[in-house]
């Protein structure tokens, strides 16, 4: 069935008040998804049979069940749901929200912390000091303090309220602004304390100044990787716990 002329004009004028669809042919879906894209709305269509293939694909997200589906809707689509079942879509957008967050911390923690190590070398030689920290040292705080806090971050479980209103939707690129001001000011904050502390002691005994600004610098990172943990809360407050479920899984 085709929409006469009418049908056309009257959607046309309607369709941004409508919120449900009953008896739609294919072609109506798809021109749904076609007036909602045009708006600049992200669309997530549902299906399982041969008619829902072309407005799976013209869909931002195609979603096909994975029991009762067609192949050609299977096939069509971004995602399958093996179980059949619609709550499995909400736990997979928390957990793609969550690995989008985990990212953007380890991001932000290995920048804000190299960036400090070259404020450190370069405010030193701008000043005229000494070397602060040796070759070696800079490796062993890459390799040994960077690792284990990195995969400290990783392992973080999710924050809670990644599926509420207020969660920043993904941009283009992983740095923004908020994340390139605190790489800035951190790494500040890092190079300042190092080569303040540095000035003390390197005149006398420039050992014990390396070793100051090594131990420094490595207490900075500590305390850095429980900054970017979170956007919001200081790293004093419990900045998240364990998300816990009112309702287990559905069975796979």
């Amino acid at each position: 069935m085709t929409l006469t002329r009418f049908q056309k004009k009257n959607f046309r004028k309607n369709w941004k008040k409508l919120r449900f669809f009953a008896r739609v042919t294919p072609e109506h879906k798809l021109r749904i998804i076609k007036a909602y894209k045009a708006r600049g709305e992200i669309i997530a269509m549902t299906g399982d049979g041969v008619n829902d293939a072309p407005s799976l694909v013209a869909a931002d997200l195609g979603v096909a069940m994975g029991k009762i589906g067609t192949e050609v809707a299977k096939e069509a689509s971004d995602i399958v749901l093996l179980d059949d079942n619609f709550r499995s879509i909400v736990y997979g957008v928390e957990e793609g929200r969550g690995i989008y967050k985990t990212i953007k911390k380890v991001i932000l923690y290995l920048f804000s912390t190299n960036a400090g190590e070259v404020f450190t070398i370069a405010g030193a030689l701008f000043i005229g000091f000494p070397l602060p920290i040796l070759p070696s040292q800079i490796i062993w705080l890459n390799f040994v303090t960077d690792g284990f806090l990195d995969v400290a971050l990783a392992m973080d479980p999710k924050e809670k309220g990644l599926l509420s209103g207020s969660f920043k939707r993904p941009k283009k690129y992983l740095i923004d602004r908020l994340m390139a001001y605190r790489i800035f000011l951190t790494a500040t904050t890092m190079a300042i304390g190092t080569l303040w502390l540095f000035s003390k002691y390197y005149r006398t005994d420039i050992a014990k100044a390396w070793t100051i600004s090594l131990a420094v610098l490595a207490v900075f990172q500590w305390f850095n990787a429980w900054n970017c943990r979170s956007e919001s809360k200081s790293i004093f407050a419990e900045t998240r716990s364990q998300t816990n479920y009112s309702s287990e899984r559905p069975p796979s």
